[in-house]
């Protein structure tokens, strides 16, 4: 499975894990929404560093590979010639 998908999966089952269990709990509908995001970016970014490096580096890959040598990205990209 594209890494892009398992992550983006478990962040919105974070999401609405914690939102539901605050919603349970009798949470104002829009402090739990703030909440579970709050919670979600935390988690994430203490806990998915692996899965997150792995969207990355699929990313990359991804658009290096459509990327044709003549194109005006590829041109710019190019280390300047020295005199």
């Amino acid at each position: 499975m594209k890494s892009w998908v398992v992550y983006s999966i478990i962040r919105v089952a974070l999401f609405f894990g914690v939102f539901a269990i605050l919603m349970v709990a009798n949470t104002p509908f829009w402090l739990a929404a703030i909440i579970a995001a709050v919670f979600n970016l935390c988690f994430s970014y203490l806990f998915l560093r692996g899965r997150r490096d792995e969207l990355v580096t699929d990313l990359q890959a991804r658009r290096a590979a459509g990327i044709d040598a003549k194109s005006d990205e590829a041109i710019e990209d190019a280390p300047e010639p020295r005199s």
